[in-house]
């Protein structure tokens, strides 16, 4: 059984580094994906996630993928603090050199990083409902364009019981993300600047998107209690409020003619998710 478990993780490791991806595009999406969770002793722990999204409103091509890798420390049963990386890869266009003056990879792909710290609590109502509060500060290379910083809030609430087929768990997510330090765009002001205009630059700094999930896990396989599968849907919305600054804002700008033009910047990244994932925790 020690083989088995070992060579799926292989294959399951070998499949995440293995993609590459194009841009993220809006409509409906299937993402397929693998978790794999090792316990290095009672309190550390390391995990993996690769994720590979496909758009189905265009022959399922590729949107885009990412890896990312964490390291867990168990204050105790309840509590845990994660230190995360991850490296995402999208197509390159040519307004990235102009947007972060950065250049494409070797593979003529655009990357970015992403650094995690984060805190969870998790907790058991009783024998069949658990919960678990996740919050993490993450950092970006290079400054996007909606953020450099991004708070994520997730709320999980999972459904056990012993008696349900195949070890059936059903679940639901609710994710929050605020944005800030991404790239200045203009914003009207009610006092003009230096060149007496009435716009300011600013970063769109706020609470900005929610990512609602739900689906249900299972064990195929009775014997190979490492081994499960989840499947899900999930709705992401991105919105303004009151506080802060606006995405899906009015830009002006000129063209080469040196022509005013204008167009939205920062549009709502609004879409929907079909999910599959392979977990394996050892």
């Amino acid at each position: 059984m020690k083989a088995s478990k070992y060579l799926i993780l292989i294959i399951a490791l070998c499949l995440g580094f293995g993609i590459f991806a194009q841009d993220l595009e809006e409509g409906s999406n299937l993402w397929t994906s693998n978790y794999v969770f090792v316990r290095l002793n009672s309190r550390l722990s390391i995990d993996n996630f690769s994720l590979a999204s496909f758009n189905l409103q265009r022959e399922g091509r590729f949107g885009f993928f990412q890896n990312e890798t964490g390291l867990n420390y168990d204050i105790d049963r309840s509590n845990r603090i994660l230190m995360t990386y991850s490296n995402g890869q999208y197509n390159f266009r040519s307004i990235y050199e102009d947007l972060y003056d950065k250049g494409p990879n070797v593979l003529n792909r655009f990357t970015i990083h992403r650094f995690g710290l984060g805190y969870q609590h998790r907790h058991r109502f009783n024998r069949n409902w658990r919960m678990a509060n996740k919050l993490v500060a993450q950092y970006y290379i290079p400054t996007l364009e909606k953020y450099r910083f991004r708070w994520m809030y997730v709320n999980t609430l999972e459904f056990r019981h012993r008696k349900l087929p195949m070890d059936l768990r059903p679940f639901t997510q609710f994710y929050l993300y605020y944005y800030s330090g991404g790239l200045e765009f203009e914003y009207a002001s009610e006092e003009a600047n230096e060149e007496g205009e009435f716009i300011r630059l600013a970063s769109p700094n706020g609470l900005h998107r929610y990512r609602w999930r739900t689906g249900f896990s299972f064990r195929p396989i009775a014997q190979w209690d490492f081994l499960s599968i989840k499947a899900y849907f999930a709705l992401q919305r991105e919105f303004n409020t009151p506080w802060g600054n606006d995405l899906n804002v009015q830009q002006s700008f000129e063209n080469e003619e040196g022509e005013l033009e204008g167009g939205l910047g920062l549009p709502f990244n609004n879409f929907r998710i079909y999910g599959l994932q392979l977990n394996l925790i050892f």
